[in-house]
Order: structure tokens, then C-alpha cells, then sequence
């Protein structure tokens, strides 16, 4: 009896991952990368601006 219920659980969580869960990590981590990519991307647009303002701050 509780095998049964064991493997019908198991059975049920693999379907919800395969069609459910698993699409929808996938796109969290997509999501994840792309903010990571872009905040990146915008730290590197600022360090010449950042490194201007040091060095005229060291030579005033």
C-alpha cells in the first residue's frame, strides 16, 4: 500500500517537473543571466567616467 502511494508521488512530482517546473526554472534562471548580463553591462559603461573623476581628483 504505501509503495503504491510512494510511487504514485513519484510519478506525479516527475510530471509536474517535466511540464511545469522545469520550463519555469528554466526561465528564472534565463531571467537571472539577462539582469546579471545587464547590470554588468552598465557597471562597465561607467568605469571610464569613474576613473576620469580619480584621476582629476588626484591631480587638482
Amino acid at each position: 500500500m504505501s509503495t503504491t502511494i510512494v510511487s504514485t508521488l513519484a510519478v506525479v512530482w516527475r510530471y509536474a517537473w517535466f511540464i511545469a517546473l522545469r520550463p519555469l526554472a528554466v526561465l528564472m534562471l534565463t531571467g537571472a543571466a539577462v539582469s546579471f548580463v545587464r547590470s554588468g553591462v552598465s557597471v562597465c559603461k561607467d568605469i571610464p567616467s569613474m576613473a576620469y573623476e580619480t584621476f582629476m581628483w588626484f591631480t587638482s
